[in-house]
């Protein structure tokens, strides 16, 4: 009679610990971050909200494209009817924190205000998608161009 009983109860210690994994795994799938987008095109056709930095020049690049992704996300940002999509560095980043949100600014401010307002845990699910496709600012001269000979001989 006493052994039925130990074995009912070690079956079910068993069952438990097995429901408890089996949960413990699932929750673990449903908080790991997604790597689905990676391209300007994944993003304009994501069902990620889209805005950008309210600072002057970002009004001015958006129309400077002419490709069908940087138009389709212009075109998301800055509607023609409806509200437009510029946000305050601050509450960009807020929104960032939220989930959901994919903001165009300067990396830079951006990465100090997350380093100030976020998580460790919360940092690691962070992406950035080159918007502009354009070689580094900061670089006067990209590389392999006619002018470094000029410039190494002035």
């Amino acid at each position: 009679m006493s052994l039925g009983r130990i074995m009912l109860w070690v079956l079910f210690t068993a069952l438990m610990a097995l429901y408890a994994a089996y949960s413990a795994n699932i929750v673990v799938l449903l908080q790991a971050p997604s790597n689905s987008i990676r391209t300007l095109h994944q993003l304009a056709y994501s069902k990620m909200t889209l805005a950008a930095n309210d600072v002057d020049y970002n009004h001015f690049i958006f129309s400077l494209f002419k490709d069908p992704d940087h138009v389709s996300i212009y075109k998301i940002i800055q509607p023609e009817k409806g509200r437009e999509q510029f946000y305050e560095l601050n509450e960009g980043v807020e929104k960032i924190r939220q989930g959901l949100f994919a903001f165009h600014s300067i990396v830079e401010p951006v990465y100090r205000r997350v380093e100030e307002t976020f998580l460790e845990t919360e940092k690691c699910d962070l992406m950035e998608i080159d918007f502009l496709g354009s070689f580094d600012p900061f670089v006067p001269v990209k590389k392999d161009s006619p002018f470094l000979e000029l410039l190494r001989v002035v």
